[in-house]
């Protein structure tokens, strides 16, 4: 004779109900069909359970964090260290300028606002399309950010805390508009319409702006120890800035670059020369001439070797390197195959954005790595890492094949893991393709900090490069590559491309991807049910793994 059984369940209401239903009344007088019941109500029950909102979301960032883990460990052996990543797969204004904030944020400006976008978060306005900007920076070291808006006379450098921008209070997520520019502009600045600002690291923040001839040369009146040191009192934002002197040049400038060195000075690029202004005294000095009757100046970047400072003047298709040092000139240039907009120097390499195309460099001698054809290319920022915006397709390597992705439903079979804010599309009206946000790291080009990058001057002119960009893989820097180098014994790094402190694969930082072996591609044999009800003929295994809180 069997004992009869009563069963009585109890469950959380958050649990979604599960099967199978308890027979009425819930007595069972065969332990057997007593057994199964229990067995296959606790394993449902269980399943019900990872459903709620709590676990459901640990289950997800669980398993969102170990297919991230193996895909960047079997799916990422050939990329090369300038392949970019993926930062915002879409955005819906064209971008005129933009800084990154920190390792994660930017700040863009475009004829429709600014606009604040985070990795992993929608994008937010902090400014509506009242204020329209043509330069925006921005400063960790004393929690500020800067833009100069564009009006004409009234253009002027406004100041804003950072602090204003962050968190997600009523205050914090306010759109502002041009009415509240008006407790944050710099007077003196009126009619500016160019401005630069000294590298991050120095002991003082410097700017200098240009308005006509005039050259306005401020600091901030805080140096970056005390602001680290008393963060909580350095509130100032217009009031910061305190005028040094001002300057007058011959021309209205179309290039402004502050050189850090014991006497500070200003390279200024008019519009067919470069010249060298001092700071303290306003003195001249001619760097060089631009032979050319249409001369389009692109850039004039500082570098430094041995803290001694020297300038990439870069103009039509031709960079420049000049010393500063009369004694020590070195001639050296090389030509880009198409007129850049922008240029980047990243040791070992040079790069050269164009509105399709980014053509990379070897510093050393001028030797073409790589060319990367990109459609409607914009550099935003190369601050701390290179920030730039295409149309072009999210991409990466799979057995040799490139997998080009242009819908915005990825598939799931052979594309990494989709970022939060890639869900929807905002900016593909009328059938037109998004804009992207790419991000190459520092990191993964030299393994430096951005703020320490010291760029060794060229040994001895290379013949200029071929126009064609060549076919080569991971042989980019090897010996037979670089004939145009010179090796020499020295304590500092060699001048070398050879030996010069190239991207050491193996040591590079999480998130880097690095040349290896090839290995097994991923293989989908395992696949969970999200399914809440097993039933009996369901196996046991498939289900996930035993929760901390059981239901008796």
């Amino acid at each position: 004779m069997f004992t009869p059984y009563r069963l009585s369940l109890f469950s959380e209401e958050s649990v979604p109900l599960f099967g199978p239903s308890l027979p009425c009344p819930p007595v069972f007088h065969n332990h057997q069909e007593f057994r199964e019941f229990v067995l296959v109500k606790l394993i449902n029950g269980e399943k019900a359970a990872f459903n709620t909102p709590i676990f459901a979301q640990k289950r997800e960032r669980t398993l969102d964090m170990l297919i991230k883990d193996l895909y960047n460990e079997h799916m990422s052996e050939s990329r090369t260290p300038w392949e970019p990543q993926c930062f915002y797969p879409d955005f819906p204004h064209d971008i005129v300028c933009g800084d990154s904030w920190g390792n994660n944020k930017l700040v863009l400006g475009t004829e429709s606002g600014i606009f604040l976008i985070e990795e992993g978060l929608t994008h937010r306005m902090i400014f509506d399309k009242t204020v329209v900007v043509k330069q925006v920076s921005v400063v960790e070291a004393h929690g500020i950010l800067l833009f100069r808006t564009d009006r004409g006379r009234d253009s002027r450098v406004h100041v804003f805390r950072l602090s204003d921008f962050e968190g997600d209070s009523a205050a914090n997520s306010l759109v502002r508009t041009r009415a509240d520019l008006r407790d944050h502009k710099l007077e003196r600045t009126k009619g500016c319409h160019l401005y630069a600002l000294s590298r991050p690291g120095g002991s003082h923040l410097r700017m200098a702006a240009a308005v006509g001839r005039r050259l306005l040369v401020l600091q901030w009146r805080h140096s970056a120890a005390w602001t680290t040191w008393c963060a909580a009192s350095d509130t100032d934002t217009v009031d910061g800035f305190q005028l040094v002197r001002e300057l007058l040049v011959p021309e209205a400038p179309a290039l402004l670059t502050l050189v850090d060195s014991p006497d500070n000075h200003i390279c200024v690029g008019y519009r067919h020369q470069f010249d060298l202004v001092s700071e303290k005294t306003g003195d001249a000095t001619r760097l060089h001439t631009v032979d050319a009757a249409k001369a389009h100046l692109v850039a004039a970047l500082d570098i430094y070797e041995d803290d001694e400072a020297e300038l990439l003047l870069c103009y039509n298709h031709t960079t420049h390197f000049q010393k500063l040092n009369d004694e020590n000139t070195t001639e050296f240039d090389f030509q880009w195959n198409a007129v850049p907009d922008n240029i980047v120097c990243v040791f070992p390499y040079i790069m050269a954005f164009t509105y399709e195309s980014i053509e990379i460099r070897l510093i050393i001698n001028g030797n073409l790595v790589h060319n990367m054809i990109m459609p409607k290319l914009k550099l935003i920022t190369s601050k701390s890492d290179i920030f730039f915006v295409s149309t072009a397709p999210e991409f990466f390597q799979v057995r040799k094949e490139r997998i080009k992705e242009d819908r915005m439903e990825r598939d799931s079979s052979v594309s990494p893991p989709s970022s939060p804010h890639s869900t929807g599309s905002t900016g593909s009206n009328d059938g037109a393709k998004p804009l992207r946000v790419y991000r190459i790291s520092f990191s993964c080009l030299t393994g430096n900090s951005p703020c320490e990058r010291r760029v060794p001057t060229p040994s001895l002119p290379s013949p200029q490069p071929l126009l064609a960009t060549p076919s080569f893989g991971s042989s980019y820097l090897s010996p037979d590559f670089q004939e145009g180098s010179r090796l020499r014994p020295d304590v500092r790094p060699s001048r070398s491309a050879t030996a010069s402190p190239v991207p050491q694969m193996p040591l590079l930082l999480p998130g880097c991807r690095s040349v290896s072996p090839r290995r097994p591609g991923l293989h989908k044999d395992h696949t969970h049910s999200a399914s809440s009800d097993s039933g009996l003929g369901k196996s046991v295994s498939s289900s996930p793994p035993p929760s901390p809180h059981n239901h008796a």
